[in-house]
């Protein structure tokens, strides 16, 4: 069987020690290697994502647009489609008593009574603080409340003048395809139970069959539209470094596979198979192939992230641009983790110590610099940290959008902060991508080499000289002193490799 047929099973059965078979423990290192790549990319998209959407988060969920027609509910059917914590009715007179006022209280204040609701009178708005307490949510015990002012026998205003009052927590949302939303539950209800009773007192009556439909003056598309628009703010103030957290994980597992195998030896043990007699060859070949092997690996995600915030948080921008975006700037961070890499010998601590550099660097850019910084302090810091440089573009993005424009490279951002076009973020990335990979060999070989301190290599200029060679090697090894002591024999070393000589031609 080869080692991609093993099942999923056999993989775990290796890892627990089920299995210690040399198939079989292939078979578990192809799996584990399979799914990191995946886990990468669903992880970084899961977060682009809950960013992303987090500024529906912050609204109530509702339908925009026109609704289809209904009729209007009696108060009675009404009481029962409300919530049942809502038993009360409250009427304010204002001192109107003896009048149209008190008949039409009178009037409908029996329709509530044999809905099975309780009705309560009070004289002015001031009292409606104690008939109906609220929390801090703005919720009370109390279905509605009508406040009448003046009607054709009360007042100076001889015509009717009446408030409707609900809960503060009502009518904060509305769904035009639906016909349960709190004005129609509550508001327009009672309303209608009191224009009837209006027209009843002045010897009239309304149409049998009302109806209604609720609308809105937006569209679904003009609200989600006025969503992220207003969600601009929220990212050129404070919310862009997350959208850099969703693309970070790279500096951490980059940064600390590159000090991993100069720690370990990998780093000179790969350069030493290189007979190439310009010795900056082996270890640019290296460096690239670090390079290359996280691209690929977080490629992927890049192109899904630039998808996610084009979608979502910029509607107005060019969907390729934010792709190459994150593309650029994925590269950029890679480059970037070459030259940090360069700077640490052992692999202890040195993932996360840069990535909080870069977090670090990237909250700076947000609530520092890219509020109040000049063009030159921007320019400057874009070409030296590709974290910043992200943090600015991201900004640079938002004020677009917030006035309804798309993303424009070749122009200035509108508000007027920074005075040079979006391109200049675009090309430091390119400088970046290239400049900091020379930067980080030169550190790199000043710094440490390819020299560890159990192994000294010379390279020789002859072409036809054998790479490798050892001569008389031997290699002994003698007990310990308690041994020594009570063993005579343990006096006498052990000869492991006794003059051993060997040459290891090229290929």
């Amino acid at each position: 069987m080869d080692a991609h047929d093993q099942e999923p099973h056999d993989c775990f059965r290796s890892t627990l020690g089920l299995d210690d078979s040399p198939r079989a423990r292939l078979a578990c290192c192809l799996c584990m290697l399979a799914l990191i790549p995946s886990v990468l990319i669903v992880t970084n998209a899961v977060q682009m994502f809950f960013i992303s959407y987090a500024k529906n988060f912050f609204v109530p969920p509702s339908q925009f647009g026109v609704g289809s027609p209904s009729p209007v509910r009696t108060l009675s059917s009404a009481f029962g489609a409300a919530a049942g914590f809502r038993s009360k009715v409250v009427f304010v007179n204002n001192g109107y008593t003896g009048g149209d006022i008190e008949r039409l209280i009178n009037q409908v204040s029996d329709t509530v009574r044999m809905a099975g609701k309780t009705v309560e009178v009070v004289s002015t708005d001031r009292d409606l603080l104690q008939a109906c307490p609220s929390s801090l949510r703005g919720v009370s015990s109390c279905y509605g409340a009508a406040s009448f002012y003046s009607s054709p026998t009360d007042g100076t205003s001889g015509r009717w003048n009446y408030t409707l009052l609900a809960d503060g927590n009502l009518a904060t949302k509305i769904y035009v395809n639906q016909n349960t939303n709190d004005q129609e539950l509550y508001t327009i209800p009672l309303q209608h139970a009191i224009d009837s009773a209006i027209a009843t007192i002045d010897g009239s009556s309304l149409p049998a069959d009302v109806d209604e439909y609720p609308f809105t003056r937006q569209t679904q598309e003009e609200r989600a539209r006025a969503i992220t628009r207003a969600y601009q703010g929220t990212i050129i103030n404070i919310l862009a470094v997350a959208f850099y957290l969703a693309i970070v994980g790279i500096t951490y597992q980059q940064v600390g596979q590159m000090a991993s195998e100069r720690e370990l030896g990998m780093s000179q043990l790969i350069e030493s198979m290189m007979p190439n007699s310009r010795r900056y060859q082996p270890q640019a070949a290296r460096l690239l192939a670090n390079h290359l092997a996280f691209d690929i690996i977080y490629f992927p995600s890049w192109v899904i992230s630039g998808v996610i915030i084009a979608y979502l948080v910029f509607p107005d921008a060019s969907k390729a641009l934010l792709i190459f975006e994150h593309i650029f700037i994925g590269l950029s961070l890679a480059s970037f983790n070459i030259f940090f890499g360069s700077i640490f010998r052992r692999a202890q601590l040195s993932g996360i110590t840069t990535t909080i550099v870069t977090i670090v660097l990237a909250i700076i850019a947000q609530l520092g610099v890219g509020k109040n910084g000049s063009s030159g302090a921007v320019i400057v810091l874009s070409l030296l940290f590709p974290p910043m440089n992200y943090i600015f573009f991201i900004i640079n993005a938002a004020r677009f959008e917030r006035i309804g424009l798309a993303v424009n490279l070749a122009q200035n951002e509108p508000s007027g902060t920074w005075n040079f076009p979006g391109i200049v973020f675009w090309i430091f990335m390119w400088v970046q991508i290239i400049v900091f990979p020379i930067l980080g060999a030169m550190v790199e070989r000043s710094l440490y080499g390819t020299a560890s301190s159990s192994r000294t290599l010379k390279y020789g200029l002859d072409a036809s000289s054998s790479p490798v060679v050892l001569s008389g090697f031997s290699k002994h090894y003698r007990a310990s002193w308690f041994k020594r002591i009570f063993r005579r024999k343990a006096n006498e070393p052990f000869v492991a490799v006794n003059k051993l000589s060997l040459e290891v031609r090229h290929g």
